[in-house]
C-alpha cells in the first residue's frame, strides 16, 4: 500500500504484482492494483513503458484519440477517481441489492457475454435504443409458448433483403387505417386451405400485362350488375373458337356466309325432289295432283284405262 502526494496529485493504491515477477518490477504484468485518487506513479511508469493498456479499458484510449498521455491525465476524470485492474478474475457478489449509478456508462466484453435473470427484466430509456450485431444474427425467442408483443404509438418499420414468416397457429392481421403494398419483384401466393375474401366498398383491380386465371374445379359467379368492356377476347371451350371482337366489324362478311348457307340448303331440297321423282310414276302423278286438281282427274282416268 502506498500513500503518496506528488505536487497537486494525491493518491493511494494497493498493488500486488504478478506472482511470477518481483514486487519492485513495475514494468512486468500488472498483477492487481486498486488505486484511489488521481493517477499514480505506477500508472505513469506504465505509460512510459507502453504498458498503460494493461491498466485502462480500451474505450478510454478511443475517447482520448489513442493518446496515452491524455488517457493518463484524464484517467481520474475531473476529480479523484478509482482504478481497479488485474490480470486475473474480478468476483463481486451481494446478498442483497446492488446499486450502481454513473454519468455516462460504457461496458465492453472482449469475449462471450451472458446475462441471466431469474425474475423479470425492465429497461427504461428516455432516448433511442440501438441493438446492432456487426457480424452475426439477432434472435428473440419466447419459450414455453409465450407471447412476443411489439407496440408503438408511432410508425413500425421493418426492412431487410429477405423476410420469412412461419406461423404454426392461427394468424390475424387487423389494420384500422389505410394499407399500401408495393412489390417490385415476383409475387407468389399459395393457400392449401379454403380462402374467403370480402370487400365492403369499391374495389379496383388493374393489370398492365397478361393475366391468367385457372380453376380446376367448378366456379360460381353471382353479380347483381355487371358492366364488361372487352376489345379483343378469345374463348376456348372444347376447342371451339369464338371471336367476339370481330362480331361488330364483320357484319357484311357474316351476312354473305349466311346467304351461302341458304343456297346450299336450297340445293339440298332440289336433290331430294329428284330422288322422289325417280321412285315411281305414281308418286310423281300424285305430286301433280297436289299442284293442279283438274290434271289429277285426267291422269287418274288414264291410269285406270291402262291397267
Amino acid at each position: 500500500m502506498s500513500d503518496i502526494a506528488v505536487g497537486s496529485q494525491v493518491y493511494t493504491y494497493f498493488y500486488v504484482p504478478n506472482s511470477q515477477q518481483n514486487a519492485s518490477d513495475d514494468e512486468a504484468d500488472i498483477g492487481s492494483v486498486l488505486r484511489l485518487g488521481e493517477y499514480s506513479d505506477l500508472e505513469e511508469s506504465a505509460c512510459e513503458s507502453g504498458l498503460l493498456e494493461s491498466y485502462y479499458p480500451s474505450q478510454l484510449f478511443t475517447d482520448e484519440d489513442s493518446d496515452s498521455s491524455a488517457a493518463l491525465e484524464n484517467a481520474s476524470g475531473g476529480g479523484s477517481g478509482i482504478l481497479m485492474a488485474c490480470d486475473g478474475r474480478i468476483l463481486i457478489k451481494s446478498g442483497e441489492k446492488m446499486y450502481v449509478e454513473t454519468g455516462d456508462f460504457h461496458q465492453r466484453a472482449d469475449g462471450k457475454y451472458e446475462l441471466e435473470i431469474d425474475d423479470t427484466m425492465a429497461i427504461s430509456v428516455d432516448g433511442q435504443i440501438d441493438l446492432i450485431s456487426s457480424n452475426g444474427d439477432i434472435n428473440i425467442l419466447a419459450e414455453s409458448k409465450k407471447d412476443i408483443t411489439v407496440k408503438s404509438s408511432g410508425n413500425v418499420s421493418v426492412s431487410g433483403s429477405k423476410a420469412d414468416f412461419n406461423f404454426l397457429g392461427e394468424t390475424m392481421y387487423i389494420n384500422q387505417s389505410d394499407t399500401r403494398s408495393l412489390t417490385y419483384g415476383t409475387d407468389i401466393k399459395m393457400s392449401l386451405g379454403a380462402s374467403l375474401g370480402f370487400t365492403g366498398s369499391t374495389s379496383l383491380d388493374m393489370k398492365a400485362a397478361a393475366s391468367m386465371a385457372i380453376t380446376l374445379g367448378f366456379a360460381i359467379s353471382l353479380n347483381t350488375w355487371t358492366i364488361s368492356w372487352t376489345k379483343w377476347q378469345t374463348s376456348l371451350k372444347d376447342m371451339y373458337y369464338k371471336a367476339v371482337g370481330l362480331k361488330i366489324e364483320s357484319n357484311a362478311t357474316k351476312t354473305e356466309l349466311n346467304a351461302l348457307q341458304s343456297q346450299v340448303n336450297s340445293l339440298e331440297s332440289k336433290l331430294s325432289n329428284i330422288s322422289v321423282a325417280n321412285n315411281t310414276v305414281a308418286v310423281n302423278s300424285s305430286g301433280v295432283n297436289v299442284g293442279r286438281s283438274s290434271i289429277s282427274v285426267s291422269a287418274s282416268e288414264c291410269f285406270n284405262a291402262v291397267f
